[in-house]
């Protein structure tokens, strides 16, 4: 009985692991990505991933504002966005597809967890700037669908350990320090 058991685990781990899509020798991002060099993505997917974006600036603002209330809706919504975002199309493969639906998948699932963060605007800006970092990875791989943004840091966020955030513009409101606090962001990157 266990070798049984054994057997159809080591079976199902071998499975589960020639699934998975084949990594790109990427050095940027924190995770090993698919190769989507040369891939155009329909006017339909950038539409939607635009919607997104505006959604992704007005929580910003909710968060600077420490409106928790607000950002727990806004967030929500977000969340519904990328996980109904149209990946699938012709000229994307199969691990292309996959790796975007994983993508959209995981900033999905940390916005739509945002409200049922019990530590308070701390805990959803801690939320936040989780999918802030999946969402930079997410644009690394299909490109910004419309304006370029900035990858903002505040070195003093949440105790002086530091936080990024995507902006349309520098000098945007911190979602980390609220909006009375001094400037300490530093555009560390321009997404285009």
């Amino acid at each position: 009985m266990r070798i049984t058991r054994w057997l159809t685990g080591g079976i199902f781990l071998l499975a589960t692991a020639c699934a998975q899509p084949e990594k790109a020798r990427e050095e940027s991002g924190e995770n090993p990505v698919v190769n989507f060099k040369g891939v155009t993505f329909r006017q339909e997917f950038k539409d939607s991933l635009q919607l997104a974006l505006e959604d992704y600036h007005k929580l910003t603002v909710n968060l600077a504002f420490g409106d928790t209330s607000i950002a727990d809706m806004r967030a929500t919504l977000l969340g519904e966005r990328f996980e109904y975002l149209a990946v699938a199309h012709e000229g994307l493969d199969t691990n292309q597809t996959h790796a975007l639906a994983m993508n959209t998948g995981s900033i999905a699932a940390e916005l739509k967890g945002m409200y049922m963060e019990k530590a308070g605007l701390e805990g959803r800006r801690i939320a936040y700037h989780t999918a802030s970092e999946q969402l930079y990875d997410f644009l690394k791989l299909t490109g910004v669908p419309g304006k370029p943004l900035y990858w903002l840091y505040c070195k003093d966020a949440f105790g002086g350990k530091g936080a990024y955030w995507l902006a349309e513009e520098k000098g945007s409101y911190n979602p980390y320090m609220g909006r009375e606090s001094k400037p300490c962001e530093e555009v560390k990157e321009t997404l285009k």
